[in-house]
């Protein structure tokens, strides 16, 4: 009995009012059906990315025509023609199915108390009442079969006023007020033309399901609108002056929107949907500054669950400058619902060059690494093969991928399994580093600048990282300054550092010196040892005086400078695996010395006297 009682109360249950949302590319053929709705639906309305008017068609139109929101217009044919099963069937007009234009179309079937759809004739009168409804709405749209635009009115306007789709103003004399089974409409002959037949359709504000309400622009690039308290399904949205409403459904993917009139889609309107609501944009017919705006939200509340699943995979995973790696992306929908407009982002890292790639289904674009899948049904499953070659830039790196559900316009139940990742380690390349040294002046006199150049050639064919070159002047030299054309250098300790040193490129470094005070000029055989004699440039000549004879002494005067390993490369990845880099470091190539003679006679300076005694 209990179970009996049970069943009797659901079967007592009203069916809900359904919504859905979707999007599809037009392809100009006479008679086309749309499917994947998911019910028989009463009310259409499509919007395409084309300067051409949104389109509406309601189940109480006579059979082949339908309704241009924002056009003075009578009904006309060949856009929406009619409804049936999960679909609804388009002619070729552009305003549903011009050739390779994008469409983005919502849905809805009535329910007692939720939404009514129905018609009335025209009086004339000042006033007629229209009754029938069964509740009192919130939100009716009028639709007339004369020349005249479709106009709208939510409980949030003011008192007597309605407004158009276009770019009309509230205004009186159209949708008085709402009553307690249906509503008031005035004398305009947009709503009350004698004789002609108006089709209406009247929305009840559920909770949690429903919602009309106003806010004020702010002028920014983006506000949130969280007043519904639900992710809607479609948004529709209009200044309550001389702008064109905006709606979006659920369907049309990333920030796009489309305006009811002819238009193209814009990125500044309605821009997402969120949990509590919905996001708008800059443009001005949804978020000026100090604006009141009047908007209608609509949430889906028999929901479509797709849980879909990515998995990434690359081989092989360890591999050498020049070899290929094989990315396979896969896209698997474990249901319960076939999920439509799935989209897969495939980000490759720097230092990998697409080769080829092959979709299993759908398109992909390797510039930008978007897999456009559309439809998968339920319980199947796809896979995108992507070939890449590692260049030189990768030499010694760890290259992670990344794969990502990036749209799809159901819910996944399941958001842990809609990213996968994948890391290749690639091997280093040796870098084989040359040093030259140059001087300009190899004959200083005291506060006389020389500077020397010290010039790092990477010869290849890797790329040279964390290079760092020790220098040091020998005594006798006082450091004034250095100009590196690259990296840093540390007066202190005398360290060049390069971050990084491509094959092929070089580095250079300029260090200005002058004789330091008091010092005897120095003997290059105690320079800095071996690498110092053979970093050193061209002697300086000094000369004195010893015992009365006249004797020619050569002196040098010169940079030390070695090349110190940079950070050796451990093993990357798993233990045991690719062998760190090493840098041939060749040392300074020695230029040739040069034998300077004294010319006899040639007075000594007192400060050399003094300095070489």
């Amino acid at each position: 009995m209990l179970v009996a009682g049970l069943c009797m109360l659901c079967g007592a249950l009203p069916a809900q009012a359904e919504i859905d949302s979707g999007r599809y590319t037009g392809n100009g053929a006479a008679s086309r059906t749309i499917t994947g709705v998911g019910f028989r639906p009463e009310i259409v309305i499509i919007k395409g990315d084309i300067t051409e008017s949104a389109v509406i068609r309601t189940a109480t139109m006579p059979s082949g025509t339908s309704k241009q929101l924002a056009q003075d217009q009578p009904m006309i044919t060949n856009r929406i023609i009619g409804f049936a099963d999960d679909s609804f069937q388009i002619g070729n007009d552009a305003d549903v199915n011009a050739s390779g234009v994008e469409y983005a179309w919502v849905a809805f079937s009535s329910s007692p108390g939720d939404l009514k759809l129905g018609s009335y004739t025209g009086t004339g009168n000042i006033l007629r009442n229209v009754t029938g409804v069964g509740f009192q709405p919130e939100l009716v749209f009028v639709l007339g079969s004369n020349s005249k635009r479709p106009v709208w009115r939510s409980s949030a306007m003011p008192s007597l006023q309605a407004m158009d789709f276009d770019d009309f103003a509230l205004r009186t004399g159209l949708i008085n007020s709402f009553l307690s089974d249906g509503f008031q409409v005035s004398w305009n002959d947009e709503v009350n033309q004698s004789g002609v037949v108006y089709h209406y359709i009247a929305w009840n504000a559920t909770p949690g399901a429903i919602d009309v309400g106003q806010y004020t622009g702010n002028g920014l690039s983006e506000q949130r609108i969280s007043s519904p308290g639900f992710k809607p399904e479609w948004v529709l949205v209009k200044y309550g002056g001389d702008l064109p409403a905006v709606q979006k459904p659920q369907g049309l993917d990333g920030h796009r929107s489309g305006f009811a009139t002819p238009e193209i889609f814009t990125e500044q309107g309605v821009r997402d949907m969120e949990a509590d609501g919905f996001k708008v944009g800059s443009d001005q017919s949804v978020n000026a500054t100090g604006r009141t705006y009047y908007y209608a939200a609509f949430e889906d509340r028999n929901v479509h669950n797709s849980d879909l699943a990515v998995t990434l995979a690359a081989e092989p995973t360890t591999l050498a400058v020049g070899q290929v790696v094989v990315y396979t992306v896969g896209l698997g929908n474990a249901g319960p619902d076939d999920a439509t407009g799935v989209v897969v982002s495939l980000h490759l890292p720097a230092g990998l060059t697409v080769t080829s790639a092959s979709p299993g289904a759908g398109s992909y674009d390797s510039a930008v690494g978007i897999w456009t899948l559309g439809n998968v049904n339920k319980n199947t499953a796809s896979q995108l093969t992507v070939t890449a070659r590692v260049e030189a830039a990768a030499s010694g790196q760890v290259l992670n991928a990344t794969a990502s559900t990036s749209a799809a316009n159901e819910t996944d139940p399941d958001g842990t399994n809609n990213s996968a990742a994948a890391a290749v380690a690639v091997a280093w390349l040796d870098a084989d580093l040359a040093l030259a040294l140059t001087v300009d002046n190899d004959r200083p006199d005291e506060g006389e600048l020389c500077e020397l150049t010290l010039v790092v050639q990477n010869e290849g064919p890797g790329i040279a990282t964390n290079v760092r070159i020790q220098t040091s002047l020998p005594a006798g030299l006082q450091f004034v300054q250095a100009s590196p054309d690259g990296g840093t250098y540390l007066p202190a300790s005398g360290e060049w550092e390069l971050a990084s040193l491509a094959a092929g490129a070089d580095a250079t470094l300029v260090v200005s010196a002058r004789p330091a005070d008091g010092h005897r000029r120095p003997d290059p055989e105690r320079c800095g040892g071996d690498l110092a004699r053979r970093a050193a440039g061209p002697g300086c000549l000094g000369q004195h005086r010893r015992r009365g004879r006249r004797r020619r002494e050569q002196r040098s005067v010169g940079l030390a400078g070695r090349v110190r390993r940079g950070s050796r490369r451990g093993p990357i990845g798993d233990p045991g695996h690719l062998a760190g880099q090493r840098r041939a470091g060749r040392q300074l190539r020695r230029r040739p010395r040069r034998r300077l003679a004294v010319r006899p006679g040639l007075p000594v300076p007192r400060y050399r006297r003094r300095h070489l005694r």
